[in-house]
């Protein structure tokens, strides 16, 4: 986005003068539900509207600055990120609105007919100015925007804009429970909705989650029909789904301070995820590997909700299939070119005496500093990123997982630094099978060639070391051997 240009308008912007502007018509004829689409609106009105004069370039670029960002609900410091960001700049988000002219948005919201940027506009009110009126408007229209982004289909973004009401609600206090219980009736409504529309019974779930993290709702209800909703997508071999219900299940339990129930329900969704495990059985060609690491998965949960004999059960099992898995890996070769590497290997030694030439050899390679090693994982992190997105697994000759590794964009920094050291000690591993192949090999079939070795021969390499440890061995010395 251009910048104003020096001088184009030092004062700070007043009410009026966005009355001066057809910002409103603009967004009426767009017809958009979310701000994303509203912000390249203003965004383009800003950069390529020829005739807008200095007041109007700044009243948009307020708007863009108010509208940018995607909401992220599930934070409370920071609601709104950046669409993109990275080491060069970040787009716009509303945190850039400058302070002299927060008090804008309040005014803003009151007259601005769209629910999604009124809600914007309060919220951001709320969030950067404690503007309690904007709070609780910003809750009223949140849930205004919620149902009408569901009614269009799009019930992930209607899902979010009811949880961030709910978290500016709780924000507000026990004098202002109302605007809790307000979203709390919104999200029983849009699960009964859904129940009745037959649609299909992801959103349930999720909104499920929002009563579940803060104990809202109606939760003898929610807990019998979430064990209904994971019966009925067993019978028709939705396990997935039936997973999902019987978690919902086992939480709702749990909110209820009922263990017994909880335990069992955590159970069952375990059994299903056994059912999970055996359908890549049940294919025309058998999934193990597939099998293999959804059976994990259910041997850990049945050990989590106490189901010790069954897990043990499984876990046999587990191994079993794991062998066959084992088959069904293929191998990842590539090739590099080591040429240049085996010349200076050889080159080295070529021509040199015997013990000149073992002491080069024992010096060819350089150990890996760890500090380098680091960098270069952390390097190799950013440049390929999807190489690293995902936890892996090692098996050994049987199939059978004796190491894991978990993501390095893991949100655990626990979790980031065991495989950071991981990929450390791969990374070493890596240098040493190259050294092995590109040097170690070469330079020794060269002494091999050249000279007639004998045990003997190597004693005044490893006897002989100066005060720095490194190999050293005099002319007399050498002469003597």
């Amino acid at each position: 986005m251009e910048r104003l240009m020096e001088g184009e308008l030092s004062r700070a912007l007043v009410i009026e003068d966005f009355d001066q502007y057809d910002w409103p018509n603009r967004i009426a004829a767009a017809n958009a539900a979310e701000c994303f689409p509203m912000y390249r609106l203003f965004d383009e009105a800003y950069g390529s509207t020829p005739e807008l004069d200095h007041v109007g370039r700044k009243v948009y670029r307020f708007l863009v600055q108010a509208s940018s960002g995607f909401l992220d609900a599930d934070s409370v410091l920071r609601p709104f990120r950046p669409v993109m960001e990275g080491p060069d700049g970040r787009w716009p988000i509303p945190d850039d609105l400058p302070e002299n002219e927060l008090h804008l948005l309040a005014e803003l919201a009151a007259k601005t007919a769209d629910p999604e940027l009124r809600a914007r506009f309060a919220d951001v009110a709320w969030q950067r100015a404690r503007h309690f009126p904007s709070a609780l408007l910003a809750v009223a229209t949140y849930i205004e925007s919620a149902h009408r982004l569901d009614s269009l289909g799009d019930w992930i973004d209607a899902r979010d804009r009811l949880e961030r009401a709910l978290r500016i609600g709780l924000q507000l206090g026990r004098s202002h429970a109302e605007k809790v219980n307000q979203v709390v009736a919104a999200v029983e409504g849009l699960i009964d909705q859904h129940e009745a529309s037959g649609r299909r019974l992801l959103l349930p779930a999720r909104l499920m989650d929002l009563l579940i993290e803060f104990g809202l709702g109606d939760k003898d209800r929610w807990a019998v029909y979430a064990a209904e909703l994971a019966e009925k997508a067993e019978l028709r071999a939705d396990y997935d789904i039936a997973k999902d219900y019987w978690q919902r299940k086992a939480a709702w339990e749990h909110v209820r301070g009922d263990e017994a129930s909880r335990r069992e329900a955590e159970v069952r969704a375990a059994e299903v995820q056994v059912k999970i495990a055996d359908s890549y059985l049940n294919r025309p060609e058998p999934d193990y590997l597939s099998s293999s690491l959804q059976l994990q998965m259910a041997v850990e949960m049945l050990r989590q909700a106490g189901a010790s004999t069954r897990a043990e059960e499984l876990h046999a099992e587990l191994l079993r299939r794991e062998r066959y898995s084992y088959d069904q890996m293929k191998a990842i070769t590539h090739s590099i070119d080591i040429g240049h590497l085996v010349e200076q290997a050889e080159s080295a030694v070529r021509g040199q005496t015997l013990i000149d030439g073992l002491l080069r050899l024992a010096m060819l390679v350089e150990l890996p500093k760890l500090d380098r090693l680091k960098a270069q994982v952390l390097q190799n992190t950013e440049e390929f990123a999807l190489a690293h997105l995902f936890s892996s697994s090692r098996v050994d000759w049987q199939g059978r997982v004796v190491a894991n590794k978990p993501s390095i964009h893991s949100a655990d920094p626990e979790q980031v630094e065991e495989a950071i050291l991981v990929e450390m000690f791969e990374k070493s591993a890596e240098i040493q099978r190259l050294s092995s192949q590109s040097c170690i090999r070469w330079a020794r079939e060269l002494l091999m060639r050249e000279h007639v070795i004998r045990a003997r021969a190597c004693y005044a390499v490893v006897d002989a070391r100066d005060r720095s440890g490194r190999a050293d061995v005099s002319a007399s010395k050498a002469k003597a051997t």
